[in-house]
C-alpha cells in the first residue's frame, strides 16, 4: 500500500480532545487525523505535567489506546505483507517434482544402498 493511501485509510481514534473524550468510544477517522489528535493529546499531557497539574486518567488512557491501535495496525500490515511474499516464493509444482526425482535414491532403504555398493565393489575387484 502506498504511503498516501496508508495515511488516508479509516481507523479508530480514541483521542481525549475530540473523538472518544470521556466515553472511551472511538470514532472512525482517517489515519492522519488520528495522528494529529494523538499529537494534540500528547501536547496537552506535557503542558499539564509542566504546570504540575495531574492530567485526567482518561487523557492518558486515550493516548495509550491510540498508540496501541497504531502498533497493532503496523503489526497487522507487516504480517499481511510478509504472508503475501511467502506465497510468491513457493516453487512451481513441476520443479518440485524434478527435485524429488533427482533425489529418489535417498528414499531407498539403507540395506538396499549398502548391498548395491558391495556388489559394485565386488565387480571392480574381478
Amino acid at each position: 500500500m502506498d504511503q498516501r493511501r496508508h495515511r488516508d485509510r479509516p481507523v479508530s481514534c480514541y483521542c481525549f480532545g475530540r473523538c472518544a473524550g470521556r466515553s472511551e468510544r472511538p470514532k472512525k477517522v482517517i489515519a492522519r487525523t488520528r495522528d494529529k489528535h494523538l499529537a494534540a493529546d500528547e501536547e496537552t499531557l506535557i503542558k499539564a505535567q509542566e504546570r504540575g497539574i495531574a492530567p485526567p486518567p482518561e487523557l492518558e488512557s486515550a493516548i495509550d489506546n491510540n498508540r496501541c491501535s497504531i502498533v497493532a495496525e503496523a503489526i497487522e500490515d507487516s504480517s499481511s505483507s510478509s504472508e503475501a511474499s511467502d506465497y510468491s516464493e513457493d516453487p512451481p509444482p513441476s520443479s518440485l517434482n524434478s527435485f524429488q526425482d533427482d533425489f529418489a535414491f535417498f528414499d531407498q532403504p539403507l540395506q538396499d544402498q549398502a548391498s548395491s555398493t558391495d556388489s559394485d565393489l565386488a565387480e571392480e575387484d574381478v
